[in-house]
């Protein structure tokens, strides 16, 4: 069940992305963002979601609202901001984005979610690298941000 829910986000993030074109750089320090104003505001979030008769019945409040926040200020910037314009710079941007989205929900599901052996295997493996993964994706988000705008060059015969 666990994989599954997993693995429904990661292909919707997917979509997102690639339908929206946007660039990697913009979303994955959006994901930075989301994950900052989850660990300071998962807490308050949840409350506010089970006071409001918001439930899930596979996934705690807390879980939830950790998700929500990871992944809200990506996706309202998926609404603007600069895009792609060949498709597969869009679908390796949208790859990375789903992968680096995906790492981050992957503990707060993980530990609302009911695993078996397969699932904990694999979650195990993944909690090996997942920092090391996490530091490149955060490092190639910095880097496409940074070849976002090309070198400014100058008119021709603007020599002032």
């Amino acid at each position: 069940m666990s994989s599954f829910v997993i693995l429904g986000v990661g292909a919707l993030l997917f979509l997102l992305a690639f339908v929206t074109k946007r660039r990697f750089g913009v979303l994955g320090l959006g994901l930075c963002a989301g994950t900052l104003l989850s660990e300071s505001l998962t807490v308050y979030v949840a409350t506010l979601l089970t006071d409001n008769g918001v439930e899930m019945v596979s996934v705690s409040s807390t879980a939830l609202a950790s998700c929500i926040l990871i992944v809200l200020p990506s996706l309202i910037l998926l609404f603007s901001g600069p895009k792609y314009t060949k498709r597969v710079p869009a679908i390796i941007g949208a790859l990375l984005y789903t992968l680096m989205a995906t790492l981050l929900v992957l503990g707060p599901l993980s530990s609302s979610l009911v695993t078996d052996a397969t699932s904990r295997a694999i979650l195990l493996q993944v909690s090996r690298f997942e920092q090391i993964a996490l530091a490149v994706f955060v490092a190639v988000a910095l880097i496409d941000t940074l070849f976002l705008h090309g070198p400014k060059l100058g008119k021709k015969g603007d020599e002032h």
